[in-house]
């Protein structure tokens, strides 16, 4: 069975809203642009993907898309860098049952 990128994305965000101060959020969450950038991403990075699994009629569209391992370790680091005194071990444990509930490709260039 495997973890849908947006049911991630989602679980993600809520827990990475549990943890960043309470004036970063807007309607008890953080914006997609600021989740974006906790995750060492460029701003509208989160947006961009949710379009591209969503919307069928992006140049970009992939119902199925993934992210690969890399990526995932790399949004860890930036979360530990960001978050630095904070726990952040729930958010590694959605991350690992992402990585384990599908079959990622090591490499973003493989995706």
């Amino acid at each position: 069975m495997s973890y849908p990128t947006l049911e991630f994305i989602e679980d993600l965000r809520e827990e990475i809203s549990k943890l960043v101060p309470f004036s970063e959020l807007h309607g008890g969450k953080l914006s997609y642009d600021k989740f974006s950038e906790y995750l060492g991403m460029h701003t509208r990075y989160i947006r961009d993907t949710r379009f591209r699994i969503m919307n069928s009629n992006s140049p970009k569209y992939n119902p199925d898309f993934k992210f690969s391992e890399d990526q995932l370790r790399d949004f860890i680091k930036s979360l530990s860098r960001k978050l630095r005194d904070i726990d952040i071990s729930r958010c590694e444990e959605i991350v690992f049952k992402y990585i384990e509930k599908n079959e990622l490709l090591k490499y973003q260039q493989q995706q």
